[in-house]
């Protein structure tokens, strides 16, 4: 995954769905850095584990031949939700 501070919501691509996940019928349009237009497949309720901790969030879900090299994006609504803090 990736952290990524500039991206309002968070993404993961469909292939990291298991079978029986409910996608839920929340459609939206995203607009990327580039200036193109994504559109969402649905939103689900996911656990992922960090540093051992499994944490439970709302990702958008989003055909598997986007424009980044990750599984996913961690945006800023998860790292808020978190309290992350970024140090470089």
């Amino acid at each position: 995954m990736l952290y990524d501070s500039g991206s309002t919501n968070s993404l993961i691509k469909l292939k990291n769905l298991k079978d029986e996940t409910p996608v839920y019928e929340k459609k939206i349009a995203l607009t990327g850095i580039s200036g193109h237009k994504l559109y969402t497949l649905g939103k689900i309720y996911a656990t992922i584990t960090i540093n051992k901790r499994a944490i439970k969030h709302a990702f958008y879900v989003v055909k598997d031949d986007i424009a980044i090299e990750h599984e996913g994006i961690l945006g800023i609504d998860f790292l808020k939700k978190q309290t992350a803090i970024c140090d470089y």
